[in-house]
């Protein structure tokens, strides 16, 4: 599911309108309609406030949806995600980590390309 439809789906469970999601992010109602519709991907920004004003999951409005890249790997990216911005990490272990799956994503990359 994309972005927009999640977006749509959590506005219309928790009763809000269009207009008034639209107004507490500071965009026109026809700017998110175009995001719920699927016409135009929301920004990050939007995606975070979006979070924070009804019950939606920051990280799922952000990565591609689950089907188009396997249960595996959006498990993979999803956890990764929440460690990233997990706010009791520090930075130091985020950049390591980070360094690792970069380092890891390579070392794949090769391999595939001389198999």
């Amino acid at each position: 599911m994309n972005a927009g439809r999640m977006i749509r789906d959590a506005r219309i469970t928790s009763g809000i309108s269009r207009r008034t999601l639209a107004g507490y992010l500071g965009i026109r109602a026809e700017t998110l309609d175009s995001y719920e519709r699927g016409d135009e991907e929301p920004p990050y920004e939007i995606c975070k406030a979006v979070s924070q004003i009804i019950p939606v999951d920051f990280i799922e409005l952000i990565l591609p949806a689950r089907e188009s890249v396997g249960d595996s790997l959006y498990s993979l990216m999803y956890d990764s995600c929440r460690f990233l911005l997990d706010p009791d990490v520090t930075m130091e272990r985020k950049t390591r980590f980070t360094k690792e799956l970069n380092d890891a994503y390579w070392a794949w990359t090769v391999e595939k390309q001389n198999a």
